[in-house]
This record gives structure tokens, sequence and C-alpha cells, in this order.
């Protein structure tokens, strides 16, 4: 057969057929629902892969029926919203969930535009795609996530938790040998009022010290969702987190500064933000509690877009073949059981969620990551 090169549009449609109809055969045979619904919501046509999504047997059962009514109801005024601006003119794309005649909920992708009906009349067009498989891959990635981050918090406790009997042991040391001082000094008839004072207000102090180490152990132990921000002063919530390691830094020798300034304020969620802060801090004391100068220091910067939290320790860097493996979940340069590889994978997609980004800062001269957070616009009330 003579193999014709075709040259114009009329040559095109020649070689295809009848364009109305060749059209009709490919938004049947498509996998997509496509549909057209009036400004009221009534549905006006639909092709047979639509019918099979709403569980309808034919277009003439649902021809003028009112495609809100099928649209879940926890995203039915979003739908709603979405259609009109869509009849105003306006192109865009929803996901939502649809419940079929029977019953049947599906997750739907739908992609939009404005149609003028040949009355005149607005209305908007449609190409929807089930993406119900996809949705439950992706709630089943977040729950794993999750469950990954809980652990990863968990195991960050468990690593400190030697370390927390001293940070409450030691201040009720402080309590006790106070109080048996004060009770001796009243058995002898001794009352030094000032003295007296001195020591009850130490014993307040050392009774705080305590109340800031059990309430930043309940932080870590609770679970709240990565959506629920507040607007925190950064640099009480890395104290916080410095108070779970005080005594155990202490009796290693390394030496934490929190020089971040007191006026810089983020709007957080202060768990999860708590979580990245206690990662760093794990692996730095790992790191540094061998070399003969031991510190890690937190220094913060703002800017009207952002606040950089730069999180550094006494090491020299990291070895150039390690860097590109670091945030890989599983990697550890840990010993075998002293370390699951997930902290900072996990720590990175913590600062994601709270619309910021972890790095690690190849030109610095020590071990050094950066924290960077959108600017919060709230004024500082520390």
């Amino acid at each position: 057969m003579e193999n014709i090169k075709p040259d114009t549009l009329s040559d095109f449609n020649d070689l295809v057929g009848h364009p109305e109809i060749r059209l009709g055969e490919m938004i049947e045979a498509t996998p997509s629902c496509l549909k057209v619904v009036d400004e009221d919501g009534r549905l006006l046509t639909m092709n047979s892969k639509g019918l099979s999504m709403i569980e309808a047997d034919s277009l003439a059962e649902v021809a003028g029926a009112d495609l809100f009514s099928l649209v879940a109801a926890e995203h039915r005024a979003e739908f709603i919203d979405f259609h009109r601006r869509v009849c105003a003119g306006h192109s865009g794309r929803l996901v939502f969930k649809l419940v079929g005649l029977k019953g049947t909920e599906r997750w739907m992708e739908s992609w939009a535009a404005p149609y003028r009906l040949t009355n005149g009349a607005r209305s908007h067009i449609a190409i929807t795609n089930d993406i119900s498989e996809r949705q439950r891959t992706a709630e089943t990635l977040e729950q794993q996530r999750q469950a990954l981050e809980i652990a990863s918090r968990h195991a960050a406790l468990g690593e400190i938790a030697a370390g927390i009997a001293h940070e409450i042991n030691n201040p009720l040391g402080v309590i006790a040998g106070l109080a048996g001082l004060m009770k001796l000094n009243l058995s002898k008839g001794e009352i030094d009022v000032a003295n007296h004072l001195a020591k009850l207000e130490k014993i307040e102090q050392t009774v705080a010290r305590i109340s800031t180490i059990t309430g930043s152990l309940r932080t870590f132990s609770s679970d709240v969702p990565v959506e629920q921000r507040e607007v925190c002063v950064l640099r009480d919530v890395i104290d916080a987190t410095f108070g779970l390691v005080t005594e155990k830094s202490r009796s290693a020798g390394v030496e934490l500064a929190n020089d971040v300034p007191p006026q810089i304020v983020v709007e957080i969620n202060r768990l999860h933000f708590s979580q990245v802060i206690m990662n760093l801090l794990s692996n730095s004391l790992h790191a540094v509690e061998r070399l003969p100068d031991k510190w890690i220091n937190v220094t913060a910067s703002q800017s009207e877009s952002s606040v950089r939290i730069s999180f550094s320790d006494a090491g020299r860097g990291i070895p150039e073949d390690l860097i590109a493996k670091i945030m890989t979940p599983f990697f550890s340069t840990k010993a075998v059981g002293d370390g699951s590889g997930l902290g900072l994978p996990l720590a990175q997609g913590i600062m994601r969620s709270l619309g910021g980004r972890l790095s690690y800062v190849r030109e610095a001269e020590n071990t050094t990551f950066l924290l960077e957070l959108p600017a919060c616009v709230e004024p500082s009330t520390g």
C-alpha cells in the first residue's frame, strides 16, 4: 500500500476518519472519567468510565442528577467552592472522596476547566481519575513514617536514659542535703533567717529544675500531629531539649552552649522540632565523647523571610564519601546496636513538614548542620 504523507489538517482528518466520530470513540476508550456539570451542579453528560465510577448503569439513570450529593460530606463544601470557581472562568485541580450510588468510596483527582454550553450558560468540564490505590499507598507510607518517627524519638530517649537518672537524682540530692542542714540547725535552736531563706530559695530553684526535666520528658512521650503548630521562643525550646542531657554531658565533659538570641520566635510543632534537636544532639554527643575538646553549640539568626539555626559540635566534619549517605534511612556510622540510622532522615522529613529544611554545611570548620524555618510574623512575648 502506498504510504501517503499528510500535509494539511484535512489530510489528517481523512486518515483518522470523521473527527467527531473518532473523538467520541477516544472518550469512551479513555480510562478516565470525562464529564460536564452545569452551574447548579447537575450532571449533563459522562462517559462510560465515569458512570462505572459512580456505580450508574446508564447515563439516563443520572442525567440531570445533583453531582454534589455524590461527593463525601467532608469534602462537599470544598468541591462546591471548586466548581463555582471553575464556572467563573478558572481552571484547576482537586482531590476529593466520591461515594458511589452503591456506597463505594473512591479517592478522585479532577482536572477541570470552564465550558460554555450551547445556550451560553456556564459549566465545568473535567477529566477525573480514580486515585484510591495511590491514596492508600500514601496513607500507608505516612503511617509507617509516623511509626518510625515515634520509634526514633523513643530510641533517642533510650540512649540518654542513664543520664536522666542523674538529671533527677542530683537535684534531689541537693534538696535532701539542704533540708538536712536546715533540720540540724533548727534542732540546735540555731535560727539564721537569712541563711534559711537562702536555702529555701535554692530548694525552690532545684524543684523548678526537676519540673523542667519532667516537663521535657512528657513532651517527648506525647504524640502530637505534625500539623499542630504554636508560636515558641526558639531559645526556650532548645533549652528544654538540652535540659534532658545536662548531667550526661557534664559527666562526659561536653560543654553545651545555647547562644540563640532570646527574641527569636518560630511557629512550629514543639514536639516534632524538639525531636530534630534531640536527634542532632544525640549524634553530636556520640561523636565528641572521645575528643579532647568536647563542645556542642547552637546559634541562630533571623531575616525577614527565614530563621537560620546552626547546630555545631567539636567534630572535624563528615568524610566526603559519607555526606551523600547520611540522609539515607538506616545508614549509620555508629556500631551495630548503637544507632538505627533513622535520626537524620526523620529529622529532615520533620523540617520539610514544618516548611523548612535540614542540610549539612560542607564548608564549616567543625561538624555543622543548618536548620531553616520560615520567619514567624508573631512578635516575641518572651
